[in-house]
């Protein structure tokens, strides 16, 4: 089976793919190329956020995801409502949230508006083939460090991207070496350290989850108005 850790990048989306012990990776400017491009792809673990607010649904599970966190709560930004994500301009998409959820968007989530969009676009397009499930990587990071802590430095300096390569080393002793090859074979104006890290971070989780079963953070509502469920998937040993 193949599977994948994916996160946003400047390009677009870095992917990271498992196929029994070996892992690819590539480079894509949109999902759809994604899943176009690996049809032997069978479930996608991304950094994305997946199943989205309305008025009459509201997503919660953020507010559970901080409160998981504890220190490392920033890292958890407000996702976009339905209405914002696919609005017309970020002026329209900060009025249409305030609507919704009582507060604007920040740039960060804004900025991220055509890529939730994406994903949302092909999960109600009744062609889903692929399993697509969001995850956090620093979520996932807690629960695959020795006793479940929070990493307390960031992912954007040198000494937190090698405490969490550490982590992953300890599951597979190859994951370092793709770090590098990947990097190496990069522009970092196409793709960022922390944004390889976290892919395969989720590449990782993904296929420990085949063996062992993927564990869910979830909350009330389960699904949104279009029947999406709302739960961030992680590996707990």
């Amino acid at each position: 089976m193949e599977l994948a850790g994916i996160d946003g990048c400047p390009k677009g989306w870095i992917m990271v793919k498992t196929i029994a012990d070996d892992y690819t990776y590539d480079v894509y400017e949109h999902f759809s190329d994604i899943i176009q491009y690996n049809p032997n792809l069978r479930r996608i673990l991304v950094d994305m956020p997946i199943g989205l607010s309305t008025i009459d649904h509201r997503r919660n599970i953020d507010q559970h995801l901080r409160k998981n966190l504890g220190r490392r709560k920033s890292t958890v930004f407000n996702a976009p409502c339905r209405a914002a994500v696919y609005a017309q301009n970020p002026d329209q998409a900060k009025k249409e949230n305030q609507a919704v959820e009582g507060k604007s968007l920040s740039i960060q989530s804004l900025s991220l508006c055509q890529k939730i969009r994406e994903i949302d676009r092909y999960l109600n397009s009744g062609t889903d083939h692929v399993d697509v499930f969001e995850s956090h990587p620093e979520f996932c990071f807690k629960h695959l460090s020795t006793g479940c802590e929070v990493i307390d430095q960031s992912k954007h300096t040198p000494s937190g991207r090698l405490m969490r390569l550490e982590i992953l080393r300890q599951y597979d002793e190859k994951l370092p070496e793709t770090f590098l090859a990947i990097m190496n074979s990069t522009k970092r104006k196409n793709v960022k350290p922390d944004d390889i890290i976290d892919a395969l971070c989720l590449c990782l989780v993904n296929k420990l989850g085949l063996d062992h079963s993927l564990s869910f953070l979830q909350t009330y509502p389960l699904r949104d108005s279009m029947h999406i469920e709302m739960k961030i998937a992680y590996y707990h040993s």
